[in-house]
Parts: C-alpha cells; sequence; structure tokens
C-alpha cells in the first residue's frame, strides 16, 4: 500500500532520523488489522463486539471511543492545552452560531475538538502495542455515531473493516425513547444515521448486518463477519458471555450487558410505542424501511 502523501508531509520533520522515520512509517502501512462497528445506537453493536472480541486474535477496546467524532468528552485532552483553551473559549463565545456559519471548518479544523489524522494514527497504534501484549493482533473499536464518519476512517484507514448494524427502526425508536424519553430525537436519529450509512455504502466495501440476522442465525451471521474480515471463524465467539468482557467495560451498563447471552428484542415496539407514534414514524421513515426489507407487521 503506497503510503498517502498527506503522511509524507506529517512525517517529514522525522526526515532527518531514518529509524524514527522507519519506524511510523512502519506502523502506518500495518493499520490493516483494524475492526470498526457502528451503526445507529441501541441496534445491538454492542452484542457485535461482545462476540468479535471473544475470538483469540480480537482485541475490543473497552469503551466508546468516539475517536474520530468532535467531542469535547472524548477527544478534549488530546489537543494541546493551547488548543483546548482556544476551542473552548470560541464556542463559549459563539456557539451554535459558529457551527452554522463555519460548519465544515468547526466540525474537522482547529476551532474543534476533532483530533488530527496523526493523532488518530497514534491513538490505535498504542492500542495495538497493548493488543499485542494480550497476544492479540487485530483492534475492534465500537462507536455507534462512527456510522456518520466512516468517510474519515476510510481516509485514514483504507485498509481497515467496517462492520455496520442495521435494526427494525420501530424496536431502536422505541429502544431510544424508553432510555431517552423523546420519540422524535429517537426517529430521527434513527432515518439520520442509516441514511448515511446508505451514502457510505455506495463509496465503501461495508459489511452490513441485520440485528434480526444476529439473532436468529448468529453462528452464520458470524462467519460472514469473519469472510469479510479474513479471520477464522472460532466457537468461541457463540459463548461470548463466558468470556471476561464484563470486567473491562467503565460504564456499568455495558458490563450488564456483554455478559448476557442472546436475547430477543425483536418487536418491542409494540408495547411501548403508540398508535399515533407508529403512523408518525411510518409517515417519516416508511421508505427508508422498505429499503432494508422491513415491514410494519
Amino acid at each position: 500500500m503506497q503510503l498517502p502523501k498527506k503522511y509524507q508531509v506529517c512525517l517529514y520533520r522525522f526526515s532527518n532520523e531514518p529509524d524514527k522515520l522507519k519506524y511510523h512509517l512502519s506502523y502506518i502501512k500495518s493499520m490493516n488489522n483494524l475492526i470498526f462497528i457502528c451503526g445507529c445506537g441501541h441496534s445491538g453493536t454492542t452484542l457485535l463486539w461482545a462476540m468479535l472480541s471473544a475470538h483469540s486474535r480480537i482485541y475490543g477496546i473497552p469503551y466508546e471511543t468516539g475517536v474520530f467524532l468532535n467531542s469535547a468528552i472524548n477527544n478534549g485532552q488530546s489537543l494541546t492545552a493551547t488548543r483546548r483553551a482556544i476551542v473552548s473559549c470560541y464556542l463559549r463565545m459563539f456557539g451554535k452560531r459558529a457551527k452554522k456559519g463555519f460548519s465544515s471548518f468547526v466540525r474537522n479544523g482547529y476551532l474543534s475538538y476533532a483530533r488530527t489524522d496523526f493523532s488518530i494514527i497514534t491513538f490505535f497504534k498504542n492500542y495495538l502495542e497493548l493488543a499485542g501484549k494480550n497476544n492479540k493482533d487485530i483492534i475492534c473499536e465500537k462507536t455507534p455515531r462512527h456510522v456518520l464518519r466512516i468517510d474519515r476512517i476510510k481516509k485514514i484507514f483504507p485498509e481497515s473493516c467496517i462492520v455496520a448494524l442495521v435494526r427494525n427502526g420501530l424496536d431502536v425508536t422505541a429502544s431510544i425513547k424508553e432510555r431517552r424519553g423523546d420519540f422524535d430525537k429517537a426517529m430521527n436519529r434513527w432515518i439520520h444515521d442509516n441514511l448515511a450509512l446508505l451514502e457510505f455504502q455506495k463509496k465503501f466495501p461495508l459489511h452490513i448486518v441485520k440485528y434480526e440476522n444476529l439473532i436468529i442465525n448468529p453462528e452464520h451471521e458470524l462467519r460472514e463477519i469473519c469472510r469479510y474480515c479474513d479471520i477464522e471463524y472460532e466457537e468461541n465467539m457463540m459463548s461470548y458471555q463466558n468470556s471476561p468482557l464484563d470486567s473491562m467495560w467503565k460504564l456499568e451498563l455495558r458490563r450488564e450487558q456483554v455478559c448476557q447471552p442472546l436475547i430477543d428484542r425483536r418487536g418491542r415496539w409494540r408495547g411501548a410505542l403508540t398508535s399515533s407514534e407508529v403512523t408518525k414514524f411510518r409517515g417519516n421513515a416508511g421508505d427508508l424501511m422498505k429499503i432494508f426489507d422491513y415491514t410494519f407487521d
């Protein structure tokens, strides 16, 4: 794989240090052992993370890194103290007006909490080294909202594998509504995230998994994922709940989720959404449901 020009520029400062340059070139080129799990939240991304992380070669990062997002919570500490202070001051002074006026500049530029490409590369390099200490050579990262940043993932790591989860929009909306209490935001998130996924599917070789298929026939789906990621399927992926994954997660909610056996939650929307909400969802997301072969039965 030829090194992109931006990395040649990024590494120019090492040109007088051949050993250091050789080292950085090697780890940038080796970033083909990354698996990213994404998709609209509440679509089964944690379940799939647990299954893949039970593989003997895969090290699952035990939290949602948000490393590709413009997030103060996830990436604020990765910025230099000067840049962090400037961004904080800028957003306090201008807030949403600044974001609307300079959306692309703010989202990924200096006046944002977005990491630089080199910072992201270094982040995963460190985790690959940690994986090596655990006798593993593949990283699995799970952040649902990275479904909106697939283009940047593939730009930085063109050889990476991206596995996206899709689930019945009514069930997702019901699940998010139960946790957040807002039907409209839940519905709009499902629409927004999955429309983005469809656009990225046109540009990149993604592997899309339907939550329902993962529940009905998990072994088949895992074998297909392993084939896509070019790794051998392992039986222990089916007994993921017996792996010590629950002790890894920082959030208690995730610790509970990763140690649960497969639970069929299909059709939960029937007891969680009102008839008027179902009608509203049909009017706003009916066409998108058809694209993914979902019905309102």
